[in-house]
């Protein structure tokens, strides 16, 4: 299994690539966002998380960017050059589908993956400043 110090600094610069973490500040919510993926996908699997992440339910809402920067450093597995392609949620809901196809270990294998990717980024946001809902620092 891959080691999260080589994926953090990854996931850095996707954070910065989104605009998730500009003038090194990302928006306070973006910490739950990742807290509850991890427990959406413990209580109803990956592919429902997935599809609940997919949709901003408000336009302040962001918590679908957390997709997109997860299926971005999914894709520097197979791809080790920095990528331009910027994901969009539903790449990640087709990415997912196409594995299940393949079977339940490939399902289990791509969902610790994407846990992994999700601590890294978690770890990530550490290094930056945490704009509260009020708007301060």
């Amino acid at each position: 299994m891959e080691k999260l110090d080589k994926l953090i600094p990854r996931a850095v610069k996707v954070l910065k690539k989104y605009g998730i973490v500009e003038n090194n500040i990302y928006p306070g919510q973006f910490n739950g966002y990742i807290s509850s993926f991890g427990a959406a996908i413990n209580q109803s699997g990956l592919l429902p998380a997935v599809v609940f992440f997919a949709k901003d339910e408000r336009a302040e809402d962001k918590r679908s960017h957390l997709l997109r920067v997860i299926r971005d450093l999914l894709d520097e597995d197979d791809n080790p050059q920095e990528s331009t392609i910027q994901y969009t949620p539903m790449d990640m809901y087709e990415y997912i589908k196409n594995v299940s196809e393949e079977g339940r270990s490939m399902m289990n294998m791509m969902e610790q993956k994407i846990i992994l990717r999700a601590t890294a980024v978690k770890l990530a946001l550490r290094l930056f400043q945490k704009k509260n809902d009020h708007g301060e620092n």
